[in-house]
């Protein structure tokens, strides 16, 4: 049995009619399997990526609109219609789930006719006159698909992207009870996550500490989380009490609020960014946002002291190539 995975954007249905109708008479193998769509990521790409970090790393990421050019043959009876515009947006969508820079660049493009199919008798660019003037999608979701055995590709998971956020980051005085609740809350979960002896998550006095700076992030009215950065030393500093309310966990706020402490504490000068984190199973997503952002494992640092219920990660700011997400704010 032969299995093939891959990500796809597919048309939205508004305008899937109208291409798959073109579809149908070029290339009706091609149609018979697979609706119109873009593939974001191939089956050797997502290999690597377990299904946790990808339901966490799509429902972080934003939507896209990609333009699509004229119809135009390739590869023998193959035809496509090229993207034009939205291509950056694109690759930092590919970079954003594969969690890293370093990806193939090949260039978005809708598929027609597919050239590795037999010549269907209507395989004729003249064919697809009613796309000649381009087409503008729209993506909000991402498909995982399979096909067996060269069968009907069939959808195993939808996810749906995030809309871009309005999100407002600020420093807080730490007065307001919108963020004395998500902090007390934040200190009953890592109670009731790891053993007293090691949780060191910080009170409101512990955060009022002049070496220490808290950012809330909001949206409107709404606080969505907050983040904290501690001077260590002249060149190092701490990530602290990084939370986001429960309504909004998963939507790019924790990645957003990590990116803008790591930008402070680069413009403040610092050579490294390090933290401390429980090692229990519900660690794995921050694990997984810490490490997709570049931190490695380290040593315990500053006052802390080996203990199995932490990991300890830091970023080395002088040489990081940091995996920052598709703008969203």
């Amino acid at each position: 049995m032969t299995i093939r995975r891959q990500l796809s954007l597919f048309a939205p249905e508004s305008q899937r009619n109208g291409i798959d109708a073109v579809r149908v008479l070029l290339d009706p193998v091609q149609h018979a399997l697979i609706p119109a769509h873009v593939t974001l990521c191939r089956e050797d790409e997502l290999a690597a990526i377990d299904a946790g970090a990808l339901a966490e790393r799509l429902a972080a990421a934003p939507s896209i609109t990609l333009r699509f050019a004229a119809p135009e043959r390739f590869d023998g009876h193959g035809i496509l219609m090229p993207c034009v515009e939205g291509e950056p947006g694109f690759h930092a969508l590919r970079q954003h789930v594969l969690g890293h820079d370093d990806i193939r660049r090949a260039s978005p493009h809708l598929t027609l006719a597919h050239p590795r199919n037999p010549v269907a008798p209507g395989n004729d660019p003249a064919n697809a006159a009613s796309l000649q003037n381009g087409i503008t999608l729209r993506f909000d979701r991402v498909k995982l698909i399979e096909q067996v055995d060269g069968g009907v590709w069939q959808t195993l998971t939808t996810f749906d992207l995030a809309k871009p956020l309005t999100l407002q980051i600020r420093v807080d005085d730490l007065n307001g009870p919108e963020i004395q609740s998500l902090l007390a809350e934040h200190l009953r979960s890592m109670h009731s996550i790891s053993p007293p002896g090691s949780v060191h998550a910080l009170d409101l006095d512990g955060l009022r500490d002049p070496h220490v700076t808290v950012w809330s992030a909001w949206e409107g009215n709404v606080l969505l989380g907050c983040g904290a950065l501690k001077q260590l030393g002249a060149t190092h500093g701490e990530i602290k009490s990084m939370r986001t309310t429960q309504a909004r966990r998963r939507s790019g706020v924790g990645r957003a609020m990590l990116m803008h402490i790591i930008d402070e504490a680069t413009r403040r000068g610092y050579r490294r960014l390090s933290l401390e984190t429980g090692s229990q199973p519900e660690f794995e997503p921050a694990h997984r946002l810490y490490r997709d952002t570049g931190f490695v494992d380290c040593a315990p640092f500053a006052d802390y002291r080996p203990d199995p219920n932490s990991v300890f990660m830091t970023l080395d700011l002088t040489v990081a190539d940091i995996a920052r997400p598709a703008a969203r704010h």
